[in-house]
């Protein structure tokens, strides 16, 4: 079978700014061709090939994982296996009749998520915006309403940094960065309707998943953004919006903490460490704030008309 995929082209491209040589080709990323030279050795490298059942009895063990430190095993039916070695390398084993789309949705979420945990990048499960005053993050539950925002954001001053996992520096002053991911939203039909968009033009994430993928290579930004605040997105049962400051820096480390990207990979990796110092800076330094919602997508343009009040309000403070 991985014959199947393997091919004597290789794929170089750019995500989290990290370099990517690749034998699976991945329409979804930024291309570098040329960028960085022939000799420019790359800092992450997907290529097929075996991948064991097993890290061993001393793996941390998770629901279709496995983890111990420096290595991540990954086991989806149908699909592939993965392995992620010391944060650099990408091994595949499709499964038999495997569709390319589904592979690539697992390796550009949680393979890439245990890579940015082995790199020591904080990744938290939000989308991220941003303008010429920084970035802007939006983390909350599956169905939150993270990606439908950021699309609707980044139809007017707003840029796409990131969609699903959204990856932050500290910079030698320990100020958060945001680093760019790829120009694409992965949206629901319902969400696509709201935003007028004919759900028929675009691609399904998987064959057996009702998401749709939203390029956006017209508004992405290439590059990385100093990290302004973060929303946490809290779907209610009222028709009111709100959007009200989380003061608390326990809070606001316990949202940090509890919207960290695949957090249980954290254990079997040994990086728990480095995780919660990051997480304690950002606690301290970063403004939040709770945005309320109905479940519904009525209010809706009200919601975001006052989501970018609260930004410009945020970088009138910044500047």
């Amino acid at each position: 079978m991985i014959a199947k995929f393997s091919g004597s082209s290789i794929y170089t491209y750019r995500i989290f700014d990290l370099l990517v040589k690749s034998q699976i080709s991945c329409p979804e990323l930024i291309q570098s061709p040329n960028s960085f030279g022939e000799e420019k050795e790359s800092d992450i490298v997907i290529k097929f090939g075996f991948v064991p059942q097993s890290l061993g009895k001393d793996a941390f063990t998770g629901v279709r994982f496995e983890t111990k430190p420096g290595l991540f095993l990954m086991h989806v039916d149908g699909v592939a296996d993965y392995l992620v070695c010391n944060g650099k390398e990408i091994i595949i084993q499709p499964a038999s009749n495997a569709d390319e789309d589904a592979i690539r949705l697992f390796l550009l979420g949680s393979a890439f998520g245990a890579v940015l945990h082995m790199r020591n990048i904080l990744a938290l499960h939000g989308s991220c915006v941003c303008n010429d005053s920084g970035a802007y993050a939006l983390v909350g539950k599956s169905g939150a309403g993270k990606s439908t925002l950021a699309a609707s954001l980044c139809t007017s001053e707003f840029n796409l940094l990131s969609d699903d996992i959204c990856a932050i520096q500290l910079d030698k002053h320990n100020n958060p960065v945001v680093l760019p991911a790829y120009p694409q939203l992965k949206l629901w039909a319902d969400a696509l309707d709201e935003l007028g968009i004919d759900v028929s033009k675009l691609r399904k994430v998987r064959p057996q998943v009702e998401k749709h993928a939203l390029k956006k290579h017209n508004m992405f930004c290439k590059t990385s953004v100093p990290l302004r605040k973060i929303y946490l997105l809290s779907p209610h049962h009222q028709d009111t919006t709100e959007i009200k400051p989380i003061d608390s820096e326990l809070a606001r480390f316990k949202i940090l903490r509890r919207h960290t990207y695949r957090e249980k990979f954290l254990e079997g990796l040994q990086t728990q460490t480095v995780h919660f110092s990051q997480i304690s800076t950002l606690s301290h330094t970063l403004p939040c704030s709770s945005v309320q919602r109905p479940v519904n997508f009525s209010l809706y343009h009200e919601l975001i008309e006052n989501l970018k009040t609260d930004m410009m309000q945020c970088m009138a403070l910044s500047g």
